[in-house]
């Protein structure tokens, strides 16, 4: 059977094909909540986080599908000429901290190791910690919801690295940025990103990871 793109409307793909095609070319487009172009199922979140995990690869078991916590993750990563790695999301409409959410049964510093992986395509050192958070959250349907949330600092394992520059399923791209870059309007998902890379900047502590010792 061949399928259409619901975003382009593309015809002819096969089911891989469209598997592949929907974050290559359409990264940077609205989340879509419609029937499943394949399986004509109504997606529970987002249609290309329903046919990431359960059609194509995923679908034949070739590779698992995402299985993620409520824990976040995220990595503040900086080169030797000061500038920062961030990263563009799928569906979003700027910049950010590479990371996301911890898999089932991983630990802090492997699943941030991973997300930076995934999303800009290096692999980094953790060199400390930022700031740990803990919430808890009492959901009127789903019960009792907690969570953390930790910011890492790292470095690239290997100098000069080619961050990635073509969009997938984990995110549309990555740029090196400088704090002028943000203040000269380069746009920005959340105040966040800037507020760890001018704090970096102005020489604020960091923490050593051993204080996830006990996590």
């Amino acid at each position: 059977p061949v399928f259409t793109c619901p975003y382009c409307e593309r015809p002819g793909l096969s089911e891989d094909a469209l598997w592949y095609h929907c974050p290559l070319y359409h990264a940077n487009d609205s989340a879509l909540f419609q029937r499943c172009t394949i399986c004509r199922k109504w997606p529970v979140k987002s249609l290309q986080e329903h046919l990431r995990n359960q059609h194509g690869p995923v679908g034949r078991g070739e590779i698992p599908a995402e299985q993620t916590t409520r824990h976040i993750v995220r990595v503040l990563i900086r080169r030797e000429d000061g500038k920062y790695l961030l990263v563009q999301e799928n569906h979003r409409d700027g910049y950010t901290l590479p990371g996301g959410r911890v898999d089932v049964g991983e630990g802090l510093q492997e699943a941030a190791r991973r997300e930076v992986l995934e999303e800009v395509g290096v692999e980094v050192q953790l060199t400390g910690v930022l700031k740990v958070e803990f919430s808890t959250r009492n959901h009127e349907v789903y019960g009792i919801h907690q969570k953390v949330r930790c910011i890492f600092v790292g470095r690239l394992c290997q100098p000069g690295q080619m961050a990635k520059t073509i969009p997938d399923y984990e995110s549309a791209g990555s740029a090196w940025v400088s704090h002028a870059d943000i203040l000269a309007g380069l746009k920005m998902r959340k105040l966040e990103a800037g507020h760890w890379i001018k704090y970096m900047d102005d020489g604020g502590v960091v923490h050593p990871l051993s204080v996830l010792d006990s996590t």
